[in-house]
């Protein structure tokens, strides 16, 4: 579980990195990453809204919440648990 809770924090500081790479001249890129990342849940409405207001992006812009990734780390298991274990019902 440890794991996979570090695999969740390297992937948003991959995502961070690479809006932060980014020029301001592709504002409309990061844009739209942002609105990805928001339908994607990986950020929160209040961070997708912060984060559009800027005219740049860097690493510390992009903190999850704990929320956040425990949200992830529950729908993660659940859909491992779902798979190791499927119900058959019968009558």
């Amino acid at each position: 579980m440890r794991k996979f809770h570090q695999l969740i924090k390297y992937t948003y500081a991959s995502l961070a990195l690479a809006l932060t790479v980014s020029s301001s001249s592709a504002y409309a890129a990061d844009s739209e990453l942002l609105d990805i990342l928001l339908e994607n849940g990986a950020i929160t409405t209040e961070q997708h809204t912060e984060l559009k207001k800027k005219e740049s992006l860097s690493a510390k812009d992009f903190q999850p919440t704990e929320e956040l990734v425990q949200q992830k780390v529950d729908e993660a298991l659940e859909k491992k648990v779902e798979e190791e274990f499927p119900v058959k019902v019968s009558y």
